[in-house]
Formats: C-alpha cells, structure tokens, sequence
C-alpha cells in the first residue's frame, strides 16, 4: 500500500489551530457539552482531547446516524463508552427520525436544572443553561440542534463545512436553554493511520481534501474485512483478492485495487475515451457506500 492516506489529504494546520483556540475560548462560556459522534465509526468521530478542552464539565455522548450503522456493532460500541464512564450518558440517535430518545432529552434537563441551580445559588436567577454541541464536520450537530430547537435556525447539508460560524440558538425544554452550534473541529494530527480513511469514507472530510482513487486505495481492504464480499457482490465482479494469477504471484495491494476498480467500471460500461473511467468509478463506490448499497456498515 502506498504509505499512510493521512500523507494523502490536504490539511490545513493553521485554519483548524484556529477553529480549535476559539473553540476552547468559547467552553468558558458554557456549562456542559453534547458530544456529536458518528455511529459508524464512534472512535474515530471522537475528539481524544475533549476532557481536557473541558477542565471537568459535564458531557453526554450522542452516536448519531446509527440508523446507518451495523446494529450490533452500534450497541457494543455504546457499551464500550458507556465503560469509559467519561460522559454523563450515551444515546443512540436516528439521523432521519424527526424527534430526539426521550432518555436524551430528560438527560440535557437534568444537566440544565443542576447548572442553573449554581447560579440562583449565587443570586443569579435568569441565568440559562448553556450548552455546546461540539463533534466533527458532518457528523449531525446542526440536524441535533434543529431538533432539539424544533427550528431550521442551524444550516443543514450532507456535506462537511456548512457550518462557518459558531452561533447562540434559544431552546425551551422544561429548563430554559442555549445552543451553541459549533464548526466540525478536526484535530491537527490524526490518532491513527485509517482515521483519515474512515472519516473521508464516512463524509467528515471535504472531498477536496483527498483524491477518491487514493481513499479507495485504503477503504477497499478495510472494508472488505469487516464485511467480506460485500463490495464485490454488490457490482458483479470478482472480490480484488482474486485477481492474482498464479503466474503472477503476490503483488502490490494498491495494483489489486486497480484492477478491482477498473474492473467495476468496466462492468457498468463507464468509459472515457474508451478505456475505464477511473475516476468515475472510485467516486460512485464511495457514494454507494455512504447511501447503505453494500449494507449497514460500521467500521470499528
């Protein structure tokens, strides 16, 4: 495999340095957070300095999308937070469902109540609970809040950087709340290798930061080992692995790719200029993926 797909995207070190200062200055501001996840891959949509952003506030933990994961591997990863015992509770949230698990929404009461309660303490009375929603690009903050506010007052879109700006949205449970929205934050530097992979797979990253044919490069033999054939099954066509030749012996994993992907193009006659559309092809298996044609996948 040509090296790592982190050394394949274009990162921007200084623009998400700032995004991440002026989010840090925000936390001072709030009272506790609702961290967005992606059900899919609920590690790697996970922001390992949170705690420490935090310095000790509250936090529950929402795995959003899980509509569009592996059901059981949605409820071992729950669990497998749930063991952590960082956040205060976690809940799985149906992306296309209208309305939001009861069980969250008496849990962000609960958060409200206790922080206001500090502040009548202090004489403060009409002080209202404020609360970030903070996660990743793309991975349902604005469809969270819309809910949560029963507005559209947050910009939506399937893709990732709609949201520009950190804005204050007026939400009224049973206690009297503030949202902030919050840009996706990506960390400088990823945690770990297929990070990159599993967060452009999923719509986390701008498709401008990567190359389809590299990610594909990457995604293919993730995918096909958590869910062999899957792929493979889908368009017809022989799984990579089989294109080796006895004559031909081991070769480079990425040429096996090639191959795979010329071969799906071939098959669905996506030509240019009479050859295979590479291109064409590396894009609309990314996208069959995204919209459940393999099947509901969760990669870790």
């Amino acid at each position: 495999m040509k090296g790592s797909f982190e050394k394949a995207i274009n990162w921007y070190p200084g623009h998400i340095a700032k995004a991440e200062k002026e989010l840090k200055e925000k936390i001072s501001l709030i009272d506790f957070v609702i961290e967005v996840r992606d059900a899919r891959i609920p590690e790697s949509s996970h922001h390992r300095a949170l705690q420490e952003w935090l310095q000790g506030k509250p936090f529950i933990t929402v795995l959003n999308k899980s509509d569009l994961a592996d059901p059981e591997m949605i409820k071992l990863s729950k669990l497998s937070i749930e063991k952590e015992n960082e956040a205060k509770a976690v809940f799985l949230v149906n992306s296309r469902a209208n309305s939001l698990p009861p069980a969250l929404l008496k849990s962000i009461d609960e958060l409200g109540a206790a922080s206001t309660q500090k502040f009548k303490a202090k004489g403060i009375l009409k002080r209202p609970a404020r609360i970030m929603i903070l996660g990743y690009p793309n991975v349902g903050k604005s469809t969270l809040i819309n809910k949560l506010s029963r507005t559209q007052k947050a910009k939506v879109e399937n893709r990732p950087g709609v949201t520009q700006r950190q804005q204050w949205i007026q939400v009224k449970t049973k206690q009297e709340i503030l949202l902030l929205d919050t840009p996706g934050i990506i960390p400088t530097k990823l945690y770990s290798e297929d990070q990159g992979v599993k967060l452009a797979l999923c719509n986390c990253l701008s498709a401008k930061a990567f190359d389809a044919y590299e990610l594909l490069v990457h995604a293919i033999p993730l995918i096909d080992d958590l869910y062999p054939d899957a792929i493979s099954n889908y368009y017809g066509v022989e799984n990579y692995k089989s294109n080796v030749s006895a004559a031909e012996g081991t070769v480079a994993n990425d040429l096996l790719i090639s191959r795979f992907i010329e071969n799906v193009a071939l098959k669905k006659a996506w030509l240019q200029k009479g050859e295979a559309d590479m291109e064409r092809a590396s894009l609309k298996i990314i996208t069959d993926f995204r919209e459940q044609k393999f099947g509901f996948f969760s990669l870790e």
